[in-house]
């Protein structure tokens, strides 16, 4: 049951989605620092203060097998989607609540952009999250394999 309040809100499917989508990547990076932990990264309270770029950085120097690239990519983009959701801003469309992000210009080619933060767009976050967190599954056993 939502919390009453006087704000306008999405539908509770919308805020459920967007819930899950918060929990899913911080629980994801949670388990990137186990996993650097793992492979022998000294200072858990450091990396857990640290930002995702700031965390792919540290990957780079403790996840030094092959298949290990795929978790940074993934851990790199999603985390960058999740700024995205988390800086956004809401706004009624089509009558409904919603949230919205904007991309800033990167050049005269690629202008300023926005876009809504809509239930697909959650439901693939969440999809993609899930295979970083199979990846770091994997990564998981194959670093307490070779302890």
């Amino acid at each position: 049951m939502i919390h009453p309040t006087r704000f306008s809100l999405p539908d509770e499917e919308y805020l459920t989605l967007l819930g899950e989508a918060v929990y899913v990547f911080n629980s994801n990076v949670s388990f990137f620092v186990e996993n650097l932990m793992h492979a022998g990264a000294p200072d858990w309270y450091g990396l857990t203060d640290m930002m995702t770029g700031q965390l792919k950085d540290e990957g780079k120097k403790w996840l030094v097998n092959e298949e290990d690239v795929r978790i940074l990519e993934l851990l790199c983009d999603l985390g960058n989607e999740r700024n995205r959701i988390i800086h956004s801003f809401p706004v009624t469309h089509g009558g409904r609540q919603e949230l919205r992000t904007k991309v800033k210009a990167k050049d005269a080619e690629r202008p300023n952009y926005q876009y809504q933060i809509d239930r697909e767009l959650l439901c693939s976050f969440i999809d993609r999250n899930q295979e970083l967190n199979d990846e770091l599954y994997k990564c998981r056993d194959r670093n307490t394999a070779n302890a």
